[in-house]
């Protein structure tokens, strides 16, 4: 290890501090320390070095409950915030070189953390809570989900005229998920619960039933939430997560059974007119935008 990360550590963990007040040899050994370095550490003065700890506890609590703000709000419901300060003592950030924010960082650790904590229904109500605010943290800060939205928005006229032109060969269209949509699986109800929290609700978590439960999350410019969780259905998510990579819609279809095919074709055609879930690249025909020319074109939401 380095000084910098012995220094973290100290500040980050109590049993740290204490170790460096009363067995300074074990410190050293643990972080690999010079004995000049070791004597950087024993110059800290206690008291500013408890401060300074402090303080970066609760920048770092503060990230937190920008990031997972229903997630607190669940863990103070289910009495159990001690997750949380047990989290801050126990561990430390890793900074990389570039990042502008540490927030989504410790998100992304707190949640790990409450995964590795899941002994019971509660517990594992929490980590899938914390699953659910994450997906739509990471999507809101996607500079490439941003991107995507926002060609979505530049050409929506342009797309519903395409759409319209090739509506009878949906069985043929080529299509491939856009950047700024995530699919999520969940073992809990967590999109009741998370909407219940936000809306200042009480509620017991155990209310929101064990069941497997597919979300898909968009990013539209167009709304005010600019997140937009979706429920979607097993079939729908199964065809949806094929398409992270270029398919074609007969793919799609295929997966869906030919006892589920005309929902499916439905479905897409419907979300085609009112939904975006979906980039779809029409290789359109000389009589049609020309031999050359392919479009990225959106789809909406599909209910199966």
């Amino acid at each position: 290890m380095s000084l910098q990360a012995a220094l973290a550590f100290v500040l980050a963990n109590d049993q740290t501090r204490e170790k460096l007040r009363d067995r300074p040899l074990e410190v050293q050994r643990n972080f690999g320390l010079d004995d000049e370095e070791m004597s950087f550490l024993l110059s800290l003065d206690p008291k500013r070095l408890a401060l300074s700890a402090a303080i970066c506890k609760g920048r770092r609590l503060d990230r937190i409950r920008w990031g997972l703000p229903a997630t607190i709000t669940a863990l103070k419901l289910a009495q159990r915030e001690s997750l949380l300060n047990t989290f801050v003592r126990a561990s430390w950030p890793e900074v990389k070189l570039g990042e502008t924010s540490l927030a989504p960082r410790e998100c992304h650790l707190f949640t790990n953390y409450l995964h590795t904590c899941e002994h019971d229904e509660i517990s594992a109500v929490l980590s899938n809570l914390a699953d659910f605010e994450l997906a739509q943290l990471d999507l809101s800060l996607s500079c490439e989900a941003s991107l995507c939205a926002q060609q979505l928005r530049e050409h929506a006229t342009e797309t519903r005229t395409l759409i319209n032109g090739h509506i009878n060969k949906i069985d043929s269209l080529q299509v491939v998920l856009g950047k700024h949509v995530q699919l999520k699986r969940f073992n809990y109800d967590v999109m009741s619960l998370y909407q219940t929290l936000r809306r200042g609700l009480q509620c017991s978590l155990l209310k929101f039933r064990a069941i497997d439960n597919y979300v898909t999350f968009v990013k539209n410019l167009q709304m005010r939430q600019s997140i937009v969780p979706y429920r979607t259905g097993e079939i729908l998510f199964k065809m949806l997560n094929h398409c992270k990579q270029p398919c074609s819609t007969a793919e799609m279809l295929a997966i869906a059974g030919p006892a589920n095919e005309q929902l499916a074709i439905d479905a897409l055609r419907d979300s085609l007119h009112r939904s975006v879930l979906l980039f779809l690249h029409v290789n359109a025909g000389p009589t049609a935008l020309g031999p050359t020319k392919s479009r990225l074109v959106p789809t909406l939401r599909l209910t199966m």
